[in-house]
């Protein structure tokens, strides 16, 4: 997701047995061009599937309903000299302000972990990475580009499916081009990929 449909989605769009999440501006969501865009959450990793579901389940359990937010605000309270105000370990069941302090939190956490910033949209990035990386035909390529809400499969493959060189070296040497191991995309599959791309080639250029 974006970050901005991150910080606007409310707890009732998440459904955490059936890992959808409707991103639906009716309900608050900022998404872009203000679409509705029902997607499964990817099970790319078992652990940080783990922590959003008991996530989820813990803002229920404190009392958060349906149109609160799923990553709400840090709670402020007062401070010892009760002139200002900390942000406290505790949340509130309210909506951060545009994406900034989402912002810090990944400075923060990229400074702890002795890494460079790298800001929200590169997780955007990094997923869809991930998810081609996943596929084994066509069919589910398309699936992968659709669940990121992209209209056009060239959208996918263009703007997001490039690799740095040390990457694209690992990818192509691995390759056997000697015709000895079998396709994992048939001939209609791959066929399917190429009428995609050349009726979308304007929007590529």
């Amino acid at each position: 997701m974006r970050d901005k449909a991150i910080v606007t989605l409310p707890l009732g769009c998440f459904d955490e047995e059936t890992l959808v999440i409707i991103q639906n501006p009716r309900k608050g969501v900022e998404t872009k061009f203000a679409k509705l865009i029902p997607r499964i959450l990817l099970q790319l990793d078992e652990n940080m599937l783990k922590w959003v579901i008991e996530w989820a389940k813990h803002l229920k359990v404190k009392g958060f309903g349906s149109q609160d937010p799923i990553f709400p605000r840090s709670k402020l309270e007062q401070g010892k000299d009760h002139m200002t105000f900390e942000i406290s370990n505790e949340v509130e069941p309210v909506f951060w302000q545009g994406t900034g302090r989402m912002r810090e939190i990944f400075k923060t956490r990229s400074h702890e972990a002795e890494l460079p910033y790298f800001p929200p949209h590169t997780f955007r990035h990094l997923a869809i990475t991930l998810a081609l990386k996943a596929c084994k035909n066509g069919e589910e390529i398309k699936a992968i580009s659709q669940n990121f809400g992209h209209e056009q499969i060239a959208t996918t493959l263009c703007t997001y499916g490039n690799y740095p060189h040390f990457r694209l070296a690992e990818i192509i040497n691995s390759m056997d081009f000697s015709g000895k191991q079998e396709p994992t995309m048939t001939d209609e599959i791959l066929q399917k990929i190429k009428d995609m791309l050349l009726a979308n080639k304007d929007k590529m250029l």
